[in-house]
């Protein structure tokens, strides 16, 4: 299976009838933090070759996605919360012209300092979740006690495989999407709610999850290709 996954042979690849437009790249947050002052995309729109080029004003249901919170906007909202975050995505024929129209998005931001001390954020109120861990007696005392301060470096799983999607409209206002996902179920219902639509309306047919590691849980480029797709049309296109 290794080896037909490899060749693109084993039966988690599909050919489909493209019917969306092949380029859709992201501009993206260039900052950790930062205050969005001025966000144009008429230089984008205006370039031949472009079909769409949507941003959180253009999400037609909740504006925010999360498995248990629902606290990360679809597209960044005004203030940027970490870098990469997405700002716009754009459709166009092909993804040289996608990623040119991404670039010609006129941005203009006000930096901010990041919080990246622990205490700090707890004394600003920027907690995601405050909780008291109790477990035996919590008087008991020890014939050594070691008291100190102990810090860690981050770390975050990487997927072996790309983020990547195909969102296929069925003409009747719904889509068939196809992405990896290691709960798509629970995909599927932040999908529906951003996009304002019934569950049957979206089906969503998971791909090869591409060495996840948990970090396929999450929502990545789910609602910008629904949103691209159902804002494009059918375009009639070949591809794979």
């Amino acid at each position: 299976m290794a080896n037909q996954r490899s060749q693109g042979t084993s039966p988690t690849h599909q050919t489909f009838r493209r019917t969306t437009c092949s380029g859709a790249p992201r501009y993206e947050v260039p900052y950790a933090h930062a205050r969005l002052v001025k966000l144009d995309i008429t230089p984008a729109l205006s370039m031949a070759g472009v079909h769409a080029v949507l941003t959180q004003d253009d999400v037609p249901g909740e504006p925010r996605f999360g498995q248990e919170e629902q606290d990360q906007p679809v597209f960044c909202d005004g203030t940027a919360q970490y870098w990469g975050e997405p700002v716009a995505v754009v459709a166009a024929e092909d993804e040289e012209t996608a990623r040119l129209a991404a670039a010609a998005i006129i941005v203009e931001w006000e930096p901010l300092e990041p919080v990246v001390d622990p205490d700090a954020a707890a004394a600003d109120g920027a907690v995601f979740r405050e909780m008291k861990i109790r477990r035996g007696d919590e008087k008991a005392i020890g014939s050594i006690v070691v008291e100190g301060f102990y810090e860690t470096a981050m770390q975050d799983q990487a997927p072996l495989g790309p983020e990547a999607g195909l969102a296929i409209p069925d003409g009747e206002g719904g889509l068939d999407l196809y992405i990896t996902s290691q709960w798509i179920h629970v995909d599927h219902r932040q999908i529906i709610a951003c996009l304002a639509m019934e569950p049957d309306q979206i089906r969503c047919h998971p791909a090869g999850i591409g060495g996840a590691f948990g970090s396929r849980e999450d929502i990545s480029v789910h609602i910008h290709v629904a949103m691209l797709s159902l804002a494009t049309g059918p375009t009639g296109q070949d591809g794979v």
